[in-house]
């Protein structure tokens, strides 16, 4: 089922991409416009100074990317060349080109009405990460991490709601490097929490403090391997206490198979991160979580248990 969608997902993407990318082509240099592609802005700041329409921001279009390479000195020369327990960092003595990552975007607007309160977003990665990353792999070195299309319902302060390929709910960490305050990512993140899953979500903000999001979800990516199974479960909710604290509690649950074929079971896991900003700069992340997999492996009949507990002292 998710293969079909894929293909599909990633023909409709294509095309949007082609047409997109032609129009603005079409329309550069042409009186009275201007090609941009920038930052996010608001929806009615559409001219320049002169009163010239600007594409991108006629159409609520952003484009954004980074480029990312690193170098990992291993002291004890691993035969192989492999870090073991590594994510993205697994290349001893050598230079990694790790991603090139391009991020095309249409924010939806709570505010707006009709066209305006739907979006996109598409992020795609060409490097050695993209075997790791998973998401929706061309091939070992380029992958769709991210795919879906957005509708921010009017339903009170609006329904957030999201449908394709999305980084998951779960952990405080992520795959983008700008967004961590570490190069080598926790074994947290790592070894236990899923990098993306493929549903549909839903995000409501109950107020300034309070926000609640839950997925339907029917696959699952991250670095021990990826998986298409029945229905699964996330869910995040992030309580504001405090200008300095933050509370994060995250869930998943569901079906997933095993290692081996004819294992696999329900599979829990729950969690939570608390955030609390020292000063403008500093701040203190505290994380815990338990996993449990029911038959895992023939091996492990009763169930495979994970925890993990980690901190962080980020000065950014």
């Amino acid at each position: 089922m998710e293969a079909c969608l894929r293909r599909i997902t990633l023909s409709r993407l294509s095309c949007f991409c082609a047409w997109t990318i032609l129009l603005a082509l079409c329309v550069q240099g042409q009186p009275g416009f201007v090609l941009a592609l920038d930052e996010p802005i608001k929806v009615e700041d559409r001219r320049d100074a002169h009163g010239r329409l600007i594409v991108s921001k006629a159409l609520g279009i952003s484009f954004s990317g980074y480029l990312e390479g690193s170098y990992t000195q291993n002291f004890s020369n691993p035969s192989n060349g492999i870090n073991q327990l590594r994510i993205f960092d697994v290349n001893a003595n050598e230079f990694r080109p790790n991603v090139a990552k391009f991020v095309l975007d249409r924010e939806a607007h709570a505010d707006g009405a009709g066209w305006e309160r739907a979006g996109f977003h598409v992020k795609f990665n060409a490097g050695k990460d993209s075997k790791f990353i998973g998401g929706t792999n061309l091939s070992p070195y380029a992958d769709f991490q991210e795919f879906y299309v957005q509708y921010v319902l009017p339903v009170g302060t609006g329904l957030d709601i999201k449908a394709g390929r999305i980084n998951t709910l779960i952990g405080f960490e992520g795959l983008e490097s700008p967004e961590n305050p570490n190069y080598s990512r926790s074994w947290l993140f790592g070894l236990g929490q899923p990098f993306t899953t493929f549903g549909i979500r839903a995000s409501y903000e109950f107020s300034k403090q309070v926000s609640f999001s839950i997925g339907g979800i029917n696959s699952i990516t991250s670095s021990t391997g990826d998986s298409t199974n029945k229905l699964m479960v996330e869910s995040a909710l992030v309580w504001t206490v405090t200008e300095r604290l933050k509370a994060t509690f995250y869930g998943l649950f569901g079906p997933r198979p095993g290692q081996r074929p004819g294992s696999g079971g329900n599979r829990v896991l729950g969690g939570g991160f608390v955030n609390y900003q020292l000063s403008d700069k500093a701040s203190l992340v505290l994380e815990a979580y338990y996993a449990n997999q029911e038959r895992a492996s023939d091996l492990s009949r009763g169930g495979e248990r994970q925890m993990g507990r980690g901190g962080r002292l980020p000065y950014l």
